[in-house]
């Protein structure tokens, strides 16, 4: 592991950090204690000044209930008063009409008024200010005969109620019948025959006592509420005697007045509480009650409060002094790119930016600044597009990747957002793993431009030897060869024995020859496989797509691996359940069909190998199958892998690298493809080769159940001749393409 300058340090800071750490414990106590008491203290004033604060807002609103009550009550009283004054009005004109006093229709009305309005007690007739007649007569018979001048009191109200030649009501008044009340004083003017004016006749009284009139309008005020209730005209200078329905009345009350005009006058209704104005909310308590206990809860809250930041801060600390001593580099930013952490050995990592490593700094800063002293030497050249690459990754981060920061370090960076958008990142010291893994690349370039050459230059004289031994396989077309049979054939001389001879020589040399030649091809595959290998592991492996019939290449496949099947005892099936296109390299899709096909061929010793094509929704499946020996499921992963072969006892009898499932895996990927395999174990295996399907012009021709197969021995309905004396393994379900 490389070391970095600095490092030393870290244990100094750590202690600096504790040091810091405790200095921030006792300041913490004693604000906390500063806290506790101005909440202790702060609550306790608050809850009063919202207590005297609700008690004012409850006598505010009491007063203005109250005064709706009196403007309401005062509306009722005023009709009450109308009422009688029509009554009154109503007996004038029966007076005015009659000879005599019409008393059975002044009874009847009166009554009536009576009934509606149970506060009037007594309706009095006083012709020339006599009272002769009342109404109703049992309960004010006593009043009959009075002569208003000799009652005095009552004059003044008489007097004024004729000057004025219009009703007026006097009140509070002590009444003959006893108590207090209100009387409308209605004066009676009649026409006199010729004469322009009118003579005075004499008083209509109505009589309305208090405490009825009052208890009427009750319902304008709450249920069960006692008040102390003024009625007076506003002339008067004096609110006496006190009545109501409760007569006892206290002067420091501060009553509700509504002032309001009846009967021509103004008069000034005055209420309170008979008991006084309420001094407290019923809210005033709760209030008191809920600020003592916000204070205790506050109290409690700060406490633990306190004991929470204690542990945080503990934790914090542990958090610091665990990332200070890493190996690793740590660096955290907020969601706004800042600066909020970094360990001592991210700044030596960063040498060059380490003076710029305060809280704070943006992350574009800093690169701005690195950029500008070399501390990135990927940078060099291309700085804004460095940078600009650099900040998409830090904005969003995926994984991991190297980092240069100098001519021979390298470090993984490795970054993730938080939930609360902060970035975090480590910084891993690879320099070691970074200079070995580029020793063995450079190896593994060496070892594969070492392959390529030597495999250019073993298939040149490969392809000699095929050419030469096909000559000593095909003996007859060699000119020498046909000189010489022609000579035998000529000449009388040669014995029978020398030409059966020379017949067994050409055939043994024929034979030799076919054999040399098959292996020299075994050889080119080999060579070519490792060719193959060599590009893919450069990455320029390349193909050349183009629309063709996935059905004819498998045609041709099939027809061209039958004799290899048949010479091994073997029946290869063909199942075509479609006529179908695909966008392909036509020379590298064969190889994959020729490479599967054959493969099975070779590790099947009996039964039958199966190809079949046919489409699973927008894909074109190809599927070969066998009843060979089949694959451990183990070994599954490995078959696709470059240089693998299942290591049985006879799978490794049958030679070749292992390269040509890797590579047909490659060129399926190419394609857009996937190739895969099931098998099971002494059963057989199953490749499965997916492409898309090429839709474009393409023509779809299911096969009917009349129509000839496409060979005589596969294509057959019945799937119970596909296995006959086996399991058969998961094979895919393939259906015609429907348009």
């Amino acid at each position: 592991m490389s070391q970095f300058p600095g490092s030393q340090i870290e244990g100094g800071q750590s202690r600096v950090t504790s040091l810091l750490a405790g200095v921030r414990r006792v300041l913490w106590l004693k604000l906390f204690l500063v806290t506790a008491v101005i909440v202790g203290v702060a609550f306790p004033i608050f809850g009063q000044i919202a207590t005297n604060r609700s008690n004012e807002v409850f006598l505010a609103s009491e007063r203005a209930r109250l005064e709706r009550s009196l403007y309401v009550a005062t509306n009722q009283i005023r009709l009450s008063f109308f009422e009688a004054e029509l009554l009154a009005s109503k007996i004038e004109n029966l007076i005015a009409t009659s000879k005599t006093i019409p008393r059975r229709l002044i009874e009847r009305d009166v009554d009536t008024l009576v009934a509606n309005n149970q506060s009037v007690i007594a309706v009095a007739l006083a012709p020339d200010l006599v009272v002769s007649d009342t109404f109703p007569l049992t309960a004010n018979q006593s009043t009959v005969g009075l002569v208003y001048p000799q009652v005095h009191r009552q004059m003044a109200s008489i007097a004024r109620a004729y000057r004025q030649g219009s009703p007026m009501i006097v009140g509070p008044v002590p009444l003959v019948q006893g108590g207090i009340g209100y009387i409308l004083r209605y004066p009676v003017f009649l026409p006199q025959p010729g004469l322009a004016t009118e003579r005075f006749w004499g008083l209509i009284s109505v009589v309305i006592k208090a405490d009825g009139l009052i208890s009427n309008h009750a319902a304008a005020f709450d249920e069960g509420e006692e008040l102390s209730f003024r009625l007076r005209e506003t002339r008067q200078r004096a609110m006496s005697p006190d009545f109501g329905m409760n007569e006892i009345w206290q002067g420091d009350q501060d009553p509700v007045i509504v002032d309001f005009k009846m009967a021509g006058n103004m008069w000034r209704a005055a209420a309170a509480p008979a008991g006084g104005w309420p001094t407290t909310s019923p809210q005033g308590s709760f209030i008191l009650l809920a600020s003592i206990l916000i204070t205790i809860a506050s109290v409690l809250g700060l406490l633990i409060l306190h004991r929470v930041s204690e542990s945080h801060q503990k934790d914090h600390t542990l958090l610091r002094e665990s990332i200070s001593s890493m190996n690793e580099g740590f660096v955290a930013f907020d969601e706004d790119g800042r600066l909020v952490m970094a360990n001592q050995r991210f700044k030596d990592y960063y040498p060059k930016i380490a003076d710029e490593l305060v809280l704070g700094a943006t992350f574009k800063s800093l690169l701005e600044v690195g950029v500008a002293k070399s501390q990135f030497p990927e940078a060099v050249g291309r700085e804004d597009d460095w940078i600009a690459e650099r900040l998409r990754l830090f904005e969003d981060p995926h994984g991991s990747f190297i980092e240069r920061i100098c001519e021979d370090h390298w470090v993984k960076v490795t970054e993730a957002k938080t939930p609360y958008g902060y970035t975090v990142g480590i910084r891993t010291d690879v320099t070691a793993e970074k200079l070995a893994m580029d020793a063995a690349e450079s190896a593994a370039r060496e070892k594969t431009n070492f392959i390529s050459n030597v495999s250019h230059e073993l298939r040149t004289p490969l392809t000699v030897i095929v050419g030469r031994a096909s000559f000593l396989q095909n003996q007859d077309m060699l000119s020498v060869v046909r000189q010489l049979e022609s000579l035998i054939a000529s000449s009388d001389a040669v014995p029978e024995e020398v030409r059966s001879a020379i017949g067994a020589y050409k055939a043994y040399v024929a034979d030799q020859g076919g054999k040399i030649v098959a292996a020299s091809r075994h050889m080119i595959r080999l060579v070519e496989d490792l060719l193959d290998w060599t590009t893919v592991e450069r990455g320029q492996l390349q193909i050349q797509k183009e629309v063709l019939s996935a059905s004819a290449l498998t045609d041709d496949v099939a027809d061209e691996l039958r004799p290899l099947a048949q010479a091994k005892g073997l029946s290869l099936r063909y199942i075509k359940n479609a006529e179908v296109d695909v966008m392909a390299d036509r020379a590298r899709l064969r190889q994959i069909l020729y490479n599967l096909l054959s493969n099975a061929i070779k590790f099947t010793d009996q039964g039958h190998v199966e190809l079949s094509l046919g489409v699973v929704e927008n894909d074109v499946v190809i599927c070969i199958s066998d009843t060979g020996c089949g694959i451990p499921e183990e070994d599954l992963e490995r078959v696709f892998e470059r240089f693998q072969q299942v290591d049985t006892s006879d799978t490794r009898l049958k030679g070749g690298f292992g390269l040509g499932l890797s590579i047909a895996k490659q060129l399926a990927v190419l394609h857009d493809g996937e190739l895969t395999v099931s098998s099971q174990l002494g059963v057989g295996s199953c490749f499965q080769l997916t492409l898309p399907l090429y839709r474009k012009d393409t023509t779809v021709s299911p096969l009917n159940s009349g129509q000839e197969p496409v060979h005589e021995e596969t294509c057959r309905p019945d799937q119970s001749a596909h296995r006959p004396d086996r399991e058969v393994p998961n094979l895919p379900i393939v259906r015609p393409l429907q348009h």
